[in-house]
């Protein structure tokens, strides 16, 4: 219930719903409600959620007892989703270390490189050229995609 709760405020776009959306990003128990304000916050494309979304990425420990790393991958994903859709500038740092972080999995990679190449910002380029060389294709093909959006900005 909480979870459709979270995405029906994300569905309707309302920036009253911001507040209430990071006290549940950062406090829910739940793995699945907690992804769900994520994604709702990128929805909403408020500006002020970004700080919260940031913290996510980052890793910075919740309030609650700490999740499983991998329970927390999903919430990571749309964390780095939502800031592309927000396109913060303020967040291109955050995004630019998940996308290098090795430690972090490659779902997680992938939508902070594809949010940098929405966001835009030059200063991506060098650690988008490193994720461009990845073994994994994936990675390789959402860190191309972002490159050239970057180019096509450029021009």
């Amino acid at each position: 219930m909480r979870r459709e709760a979270a995405y029906a405020l994300g569905g309707r776009g309302s920036r009253a719903a911001v507040a209430p959306l990071e006290v549940v990003l950062q406090n829910d128990k739940e793995t699945g409600v907690r992804g769900a304000a994520a994604v709702a916050l990128g929805d909403i494309r408020d500006e002020s959620a970004a700080p919260a979304l940031a913290r996510v990425l980052a890793g910075q420990p919740e309030k609650k007892k700490k999740a499983k790393a991998e329970s927390n991958v999903f919430v990571m994903r749309a964390a780095a989703r939502s800031l592309g859709q927000i396109k913060s500038r303020a967040s291109v740092d955050v995004l630019i270390a998940a996308l290098a972080n090795e430690a972090n999995d490659n779902d997680v990679r992938r939508e902070a490189a594809t949010a940098l190449g929405l966001i835009g910002d030059t200063a991506a380029g060098p650690a988008l050229q490193a994720a461009f060389a990845s073994i994994d294709p994936y990675l390789s093909g959402a860190a191309h995609a972002a490159l050239r959006r970057l180019k096509s900005t450029k021009n």
